[in-house]
């Protein structure tokens, strides 16, 4: 069972996991001083409440390897929705409320303007890397005041270009990601055993993994369902700045990059929703965005 009066200890947890997703309860135990048969129930709420998700993998722009991001409008979202959970490449997909009313990530270029019901794409691009600012503890009403000046002030400043590794893996090393890619602190036996891996050949996709992948911490201070899901595509040439101002908040944002895009995926209560629209339009006042659109994601599916 969720314990609001808990929330100070499971923002420290999961502090901890964000810094080291592998961490060990007795690693914990040592780093916070809190007990592991504490730290051990904690988990069990902290996962049963949804309050905390993952660690999770995110795949990273690949030379030979990509993923590509749709925003668009169906004329019955809700039959696309079905449609799309068994349609091929297809990685994620959402059926959403606002400017646009479906979101795709697929493995693959695909044209789905063929698709019965189409009406229009708002953003298409090839999906860049994933980002989850760390952890922060603070309340709405403190997160706006800082929000606030750091719009006034901030530094604008863009992603920076990055080399594309190769990807070279095998299908054991895909079947070992399929396995882990939504909580990497997964017991590892049992899948080490159900996919025929020893422990060394384990060990050392763990160590590479991080070459491939960015692995994710997300904390809510209450149980996920609490909150409306909204998400935002931004047009801008300062994405970093932007994540800036997110990773201020209480509740963890993910921020996906698209070339000139970022989609941006943040929850929050519905009376703080006047304030991020406000936000938003300050942020374009001052030069950080170009454009913004917004819509709520009513519900998703991820391979």
């Amino acid at each position: 069972m969720f314990n609001q009066k808990y929330v100070k200890r499971y923002f420290t947890i999961a502090g901890e996991i964000c810094q080291d997703p592998y961490i060990t309860l007795k690693g914990m135990e040592s780093r916070t001083r809190i007990a592991r048969s504490t730290v051990s129930r904690n988990l069990i709420e902290m996962y049963g409440a949804r309050c905390l998700i993952g660690p999770w993998l995110s795949l990273n722009p690949h030379e030979n390897y990509s993923q590509y991001v749709y925003v668009m409008n169906f004329s019955d979202p809700q039959y696309m929705f079905e449609g799309l959970k068994e349609f091929p490449y297809v990685r994620y997909h959402a059926f959403t409320f606002g400017e646009w009313n479906t979101i795709v990530i697929t493995e693959r270029l695909l044209d789905l303007s063929v698709l019965k019901g189409f009406q229009s794409a708002i953003v298409r691009r090839e999906k860049g890397y994933t980002y989850t600012p760390p952890v922060t503890y603070t309340t709405w009403e403190e997160c706006w005041k800082r929000v606030d000046e750091m719009v006034e002030t901030m530094t604008l400043r863009g992603y920076t270009g990055r080399e594309r590794p190769v990807m070279c893996w095998d299908e054991t090393e895909w079947a070992l990601y399929d396995a882990f890619k939504r909580n990497v602190r997964a017991k590892v036996l049992p899948i080490r055993r159900k996919l025929d891996v020893r422990h060394e050949y384990y060990a050392r996709w763990r160590d590479d993994v991080v070459n491939h992948c960015r692995i994710h911490t997300e904390f809510y201070p209450r149980p996920v369902d609490r909150y409306t899901n909204h998400c935002l595509v931004v047009k801008t040439r300062y994405g970093k700045s932007v994540e800036e101002v997110f990773s201020l908040f209480p509740t963890t944002p993910v921020c996906v990059e698209m070339a000139d895009w970022i989609l941006i995926s943040v929850k929050m209560t519905s009376h703080d929703t006047g304030r991020l629209i406000k936000m938003m339009y300050d942020m374009k006042d001052r030069g950080v965005i170009e454009d913004v659109k917004h819509a709520v994601i009513f519900k998703d599916h991820r391979l």
